[in-house]
C-alpha cells in the first residue's frame, strides 16, 4: 500500500521516527493491507533509544554571593557537572540593590552569575530544588534571588568520544 509515494512501512517508520523525538504518542495504529495492529508505545524511551530520553538545559540566573550554597546543593543531589558564567543584568528590581542605587533614575546592571547544568529528564526536579535550596537569600527570599530556565537540549557531543545524547552529559 503507497500514500504519497511511500510505502506503508516508509510512512509508519517516518511517524515513528517524528514522534520518537517529540515524545508526544502513546500508542499508533499501523495499518497493513491485512490486518490491523495497534502497537504500544507508552514506553517509548525504551524503544526509541537516544531519541526517547528527555535531556534539558537548567539556566540559573543567581547572585554571586550564593554560589558556594549552590555546589554544595547540587552536590547532595549528586549533580556535579556545572558550568559558571559571569553576567550583568537587572530585572524586576530594575537594578537597584540595598547597596547599590542610581541617583539620576538610570537602570543600574548588577553583577550576577549564570550557572549552566545539562541534566538527564530524572535529574531536572532534584536539580531545581538543590538551586532553589541554595540560591534563596533568607527563609523567604527576595526581589533579585534569580530566575530558573529549564530548556529542551536538541543534542549534547563529547568532544573526546563523539558520544552523542544522554550518554554524553
Amino acid at each position: 500500500v503507497r500514500r504519497g509515494g511511500l510505502s506503508t512501512k516508509q510512512s509508519t517508520n517516518n511517524a515513528l521516527d517524528r514522534s520518537a523525538r517529540s515524545g508526544v504518542i502513546h500508542s499508533l495504529r499501523v495499518i497493513s493491507a491485512q490486518s490491523v495492529n495497534v502497537v504500544d508505545v507508552s514506553n517509548f524511551k525504551t524503544l526509541f533509544g537516544r531519541f526517547g530520553k528527555s535531556v534539558k538545559l537548567i539556566i540559573a540566573i543567581v547572585q554571586p554571593n550564593r554560589l558556594e550554597q549552590i555546589k554544595e546543593a547540587l552536590s547532595q543531589v549528586e549533580v556535579f557537572r556545572l558550568t559558571v558564567v559571569d553576567c550583568l543584568g537587572y530585572a524586576r528590581q530594575k537594578g537597584e540593590s540595598n547597596s547599590q542605587r542610581a541617583d539620576d533614575g538610570s537602570i543600574q546592571l548588577l553583577r550576577k552569575l549564570q550557572l549552566q547544568i545539562a541534566v538527564n529528564e530524572e535529574f531536572v526536579e532534584p536539580t531545581l530544588q538543590a538551586i532553589l535550596r541554595g540560591a534563596k537569600t533568607e527563609q523567604e527570599g527576595r526581589i533579585g534571588d534569580g530566575k530558573i530556565f529549564v530548556l529542551p537540549l536538541e543534542e549534547c557531543v563529547r568532544i573526546r568520544t563523539a558520544e552523542r545524547g544522554p550518554e554524553a552529559i
